[in-house]
């Protein structure tokens, strides 16, 4: 948990911590995402707070925020990338900040590998190899964070 406040971040991680479940808050995004095999950002940043070195072999970045938190090279560096509504993603967050600083549409259309409804549905795979990295922009459909967020709970056993 990295927050712009320090004393915030360790309040939630704090309150969040359950048997089995380490939450912590760090100083920086580096210094959370080593050794992390999954990195979610929620943010409004206006600049991009992960990068395409965050996107290491085996490791998920999730993007939940409204803003510019994940770095056009994160894109570029994915092996699968995958969107709940490609449409809407287009006007906000990082893939707009993509497109307007000049990802060709064309280029963003051949880097996506599906929606996750379709992964959910079994129409397209995930991750099909151990040292995948994956990108996932959750941004337009909330029935979609509300079942990430389920799904979290249930995998860590908290539900």
């Amino acid at each position: 948990m990295v927050g712009r406040r320090a004393d915030a971040a360790a309040d939630f991680a704090a309150r969040h911590c359950a048997d089995g479940v380490k939450v912590a808050a760090y100083d920086s995004v580096d210094e959370a995402a080593d050794g992390a095999d999954v990195i979610i950002a929620v943010t409004s940043a206006t600049e991009p707070v992960i990068h395409a070195g965050h996107l290491e072999p085996r490791r998920a970045v999730i993007g939940l925020g409204g803003g510019a938190e994940i770095a056009a090279g994160v894109l570029l560096a994915s092996d699968r990338f995958y969107v709940d509504e490609l449409g809407f993603a287009r006007t906000v967050g990082s893939v707009a900040g993509w497109l307007r600083t000049g990802l060709a549409p064309a280029e963003l259309r051949a880097r996506l590998t599906g929606t996750l409804s379709a992964v959910v549905n079994g129409e397209v795979p995930g991750r099909t190899t151990p040292d995948e990295r994956i990108l996932a922009v959750v941004q337009g459909v909330a029935a979609c964070d509300v079942a990430l967020a389920c799904l979290v709970v249930q995998r860590l056993g908290l539900a």
